[in-house]
């Protein structure tokens, strides 16, 4: 083994914006001594506090020095250094080990859990969770993964005693440095059915955008009309989610099945009702509501042209923008089509219908839609290959209204008959995602998989093949799948980690061309039988997922989000004629509606020079402030927070300010009229005078620091 060898172990990476991750109050802060997380009452530290081998572990050293470099924020303990990096959507945290701990076997690091919330280990030992008193799940620390230089995957672990996390890495014969990545996700709240006890399958479809999230409950009242069906529609407010609206049919029939499937688009929402009667026996029917006020009302109800006998017309539904795309596989008794609908005021017609110019009998051409910029993707998880092999393939087409043509068929690299490849689709810009449930792996074992396709002009071409770290037989990955930007999402609602068919979902991030699995999820209650993830959906950080067999039919529904970020410092503060270089620092989370609770602290700064705090909301910059040292690092326009009188000795870098800014924002505070506003980044910094500067400035300007604004 090395003697000098490199450990980079990204702890976490946080979205950087709160309006996608939480409804409860959630704050962050980082220190030399580690990570301390305030969910709502409850707050969790994680802290390093030993590393080396089993049986040879040694305490942390403490730090000796603390270094802000751009985007870089490093705490040096001796032969490890904890770090921070900011980069566009994410803080990442990270440990180097700058020499090889002496002893045998694995490596491990050892971090204390504090706080209200213990570490439990989940069965496969490479996902954790952060449970109350009371055992019910608060955080989850999933999507353990590493790799050496050479980019090895290496076997990792983790163990847990409560107030104890470790993870070890077999490095046996590693090339260093090695990369590990876990994750700290947040459920941000468990939906559930308007109505218990009437088996509504909630969950059974689910759809989000944005702060609307809408939910499928095909099996609950519609009145005194058992088993009609309704869609529950949740909004976010300030960052907490809440019904907003229940959603049904006009024109109510028992079994009729409304809310099978789900999609939103802006201020429309689309409902299937593939089992709807109103022409032939299972024909189907969709409704399209759109918001007025802050109401959603039915503006149609629409029918295919030519229905028959169990075509199950809105089994699969997508919208985008005025058009909708609905799916007819017809499993019983033909090939399958897909009709498009275009709507023009508030009229909408039928503009086309698309078959498979190849398609057979029992196809299920229209399986599964997906519309985006003018692309259709539609689902044949059955489509026939010469010989009678049946691995299934992917249809693509572009166009809009009555105008589309194919553009690409689209086959697994790997095929092998039975795959269902194309029993789901996810179209995100230039990239479509596709679920093969029955894929198998080891050349006998079925486990499901996702695919990844891209576009170059009016070319596909496959990126890559995703299969579960953990893969089990029957675990059904892929049934389900939901792609936004670089984040795929895909359904396993076979899983058996949390009991037999307890389901789970698989979060796979991309970064280039390589995607890498950073999240197994799961309910914080999801239990035998639940059906986790037979539903999925995905926006920006949001991810929501439906487990419709949970607590006996009734069904359920859960939201995760990635973490906040912290305040991070950036910039470089400039040196007073004292040689006082002022930082900025921040306590606490900055919120639209608390009046008190987020502290900026100025600190380094020469005694008894009077100083303003000022911020903007437009980003950063790193203009020169004047021929000194200093620099303007927020972008205007910016606002004052007002003079604030300095203490210390003067010529002594002794000197400081501090300021709760909730207390000058919340709405009832003297600068309500200032608060940037839910969800808002905003850029601070500090101004404060210094007359025997030898520039052209007798002021100078600290660093500054970046923050999101909270509910």
């Amino acid at each position: 083994m090395n003697t000098l060898q490199q450990l980079s172990l990204p702890l976490f990476a946080l979205a950087c914006l709160p309006a996608a991750l939480h409804a409860h109050d959630m704050q962050i802060e980082v220190a030399p001594t580690g990570l301390q997380i305030l969910a709502g009452e409850q707050e969790l530290t994680l802290s390093l506090e030993s590393w080396g081998r089993p049986g040879c572990m040694q305490p942390v050293p403490a730090p000796t020095s603390h270094v802000i470099e751009g985007q870089r924020s490093d705490t040096h303990r001796g032969p490890l250094t904890e770090w921070y990096v900011r980069e566009p959507q994410r803080v990442e945290q990270g440990f180097d080990v700058l020499e090889a701990p002496a002893g045998d076997g694995p490596l491990m690091l050892s971090l204390a859990v504090g706080g209200d919330l213990l570490a439990r280990v989940q069965p496969g030992r490479r996902d954790a969770q952060f449970i109350d008193a009371a055992g019910q799940v608060v955080l989850h620390y999933t999507g353990l993964v590493a790799r050496d230089a050479a980019g090895r995957d290496l076997e990792t672990w983790l163990v847990a005693d409560g107030q104890r996390l470790s993870i070890l890495v077999d490095d046996d014969g590693a090339r260093y440095p090695l990369t590990i990545d876990p994750l700290i996700w947040r459920e941000i709240k468990a939906l559930s059915a308007a109505e218990s006890g009437v088996f509504s399958f909630f969950g059974k479809s689910v759809a989000i955008e944005g702060d609307v999230a809408v939910v499928g409950a095909p099996g609950a009242p519609n009145g005194s009309v058992l088993g009609a069906g309704s869609v529950s529609v949740f909004e976010r407010t300030a960052g907490v989610w809440q019904r907003t609206a229940e959603l049904f049919a006009s024109n109510p029939v028992k079994n009729d099945w409304f809310g099978n499937e789900v999609a939103i688009s802006g201020d429309t929402i689309v409902v299937g009702a593939p089992n709807e009667d109103f022409q032939f026996v299972d024909s189907g029917a969709i409704y399209v509501f759109v918001r007025s006020g802050t109401s959603w009302v039915e503006q149609a109800m629409l029918t295919q042209s030519d229905p028959s006998f169990d075509q199950l017309f809105g089994s699969n539904i997508d919208i985008e923008g005025d058009t909708i795309a609905v799916g007819t596989p017809r499993p019983l008794t033909g090939t399958g089509s897909v009709y498009v609908f275009t709507r023009t005021g508030t009229t909408w017609v039928e503009s086309i219908k698309l078959l498979a110019a190849d398609g057979e009998s029992g196809d299920q051409f229209g399986r599964s839609v997906s519309l985006a910029g003018g692309t259709l993707a539609v689902g044949t998880p059955w489509d026939r290959m010469p010989f009678g092999n049946a691995p299934g393939a992917v249809y693509v087409f572009t166009g809009s209204g009555a105008s589309w043509a194919q553009q690409a068929w689209l086959l697994a690299s790997d095929w092998s008959n039975g795959d269902q490849f194309g029993t789901s689709v996810s179209l995100s810009g230039e990239s479509l995602a596709v679920g093969a449930p029955v894929d198998n792996q080891l050349g006998f074992l079925v486990v499901g998989s996702a695919y990844v396709f891209v576009r170059t002009g009016s070319s596909w071409a496959e990126e890559a093949k995703l299969v579960a770290s953990d893969f089990a037989a029957y675990a059904i990955l892929g049934h389900t799948i939901a792609l936004e930007g670089d984040t795929l999402l895909a359904g396993a609602y076979g899983d058996d980690e949390n009991g037999i068919d307890a389901g789970a979902g698989y979060v796979f991030e991309r970064s280039g061309t390589t995607w890498t699995e950073v999240a197994k999820l799961a309910g914080s209650d999801t239990g035998a039988g639940d059906a986790f993830g037979v539903s999925v959906a995905a926006s920006g950080d949001s991810l929501l997922l439906g487990g419709p067999y949970h607590a006996g039919f009734d069904g359920s529904a859960y939201l995760f989000g990635k973490l906040p970020a912290p305040a991070l410092s950036y910039c470089t503060a400039g040196t007073s004629a004292a040689g006082c270089q002022a930082t900025l620092t921040a306590l606490g989370g900055a919120s639209i509606s608390k009046p008190n609770g987020f502290i900026l602290l100025a600190n380094v700064l020469e005694g008894g020079k009077n100083g303003i705090l000022f911020f903007g909301t437009s980003g950063r910059q790193a203009n020169p402030w004047g021929s000194g040292t200093s620099y303007q690092c927020v972008a205007p326009p910016v606002k004052r927070l007002g003079l604030l009188s300095g203490v210390g000795t003067p010529g002594v870098c002794d000197g400081g300010f501090s300021l709760d800014l909730n207390a000058l924002w919340c709405p009832t505070c003297p600068k309500a009229h200032q608060n940037p506003g839910y969800a808002t980044t905003v850029q601070a910094q500090l101004w404060y005078r210094d007359p025997q500067n030898t520039s052209n400035q007798t002021t100078g300007l600290s660093d500054a620091i970046e923050f999101c604004v909270g509910p």
